[in-house]
């Protein structure tokens, strides 16, 4: 840590000579990129978007889903947006590999029916400046036989999951699995 009477300026220039002043001017330069990559990805995220949307919270938690294979995005109820950085990078990845990204959710029963409800996904979307997206919230078995090749988000009730392996259901959901095959999962 640099001293008090000791100027940051000093400690990361880039003719330092001691080896500590070198480290910490690598990780200075280390921050500086990873800012100016997350200050470029929100400029290039907002562009086509509703002024305001994403925050720059929001936009934290979305450059951290594309840019990882897994990620917690955890907060209390109704903070920082996560359903809408879940949608978000949705269209994004769309928008970037010009396909659709089939979207599984499991969510309680309040969120199938509340933050995960095809209304406010589509309400997500136009802030987004996207197009329209088709859902099918799973409340019944019956339900997975709306499911086609497009649909954007399916979702259902982690309950829907307890399931015996080898019983009529469990295989009725395994191929739905095989057959709607999703790219992004959403785990509410």
């Amino acid at each position: 840590m640099p001293q008090d009477s000791e100027p940051l300026e000093d400690l990361v220039s880039a003719s330092s000579s001691t080896p500590k002043k070198r480290k910490i001017g690598v990780v200075e330069a280390r921050i500086r990129d990873m800012m100016s990559g997350l200050i470029n990805f929100y400029h290039e995220s907002i562009k086509d978007t509703e002024p305001g949307w994403p925050s720059w919270a929001q936009i934290l938690r979305i450059h951290g889903i594309m840019h990882n294979d897994r990620i917690l995005n955890a907060d209390g109820t109704g903070i920082n947006g996560k359903t809408f950085a879940a949608v978000a990078s949705k269209i994004i990845r769309e928008n970037e590999y010009g396909s659709i990204n089939r979207t599984l959710v499991i969510a309680p029963n309040g969120g199938l029916l509340n933050a995960w409800a095809g209304s406010e996904i589509d309400r997500y979307a136009s802030k987004m400046h996207a197009r329209k997206q088709k859902t099918v919230t799973i409340e019944d078995y019956v339900d997975l036989k709306k499911v086609t090749n497009d649909t954007d988000f399916v979702v259902l009730n982690w309950e829907k999951l307890r399931l015996q392996k080898g019983t009529k259901r469990f295989n009725e959901f395994k191929q739905f699995l095989e057959s709607y095959n999703p790219s992004f999962f959403v785990l509410d």
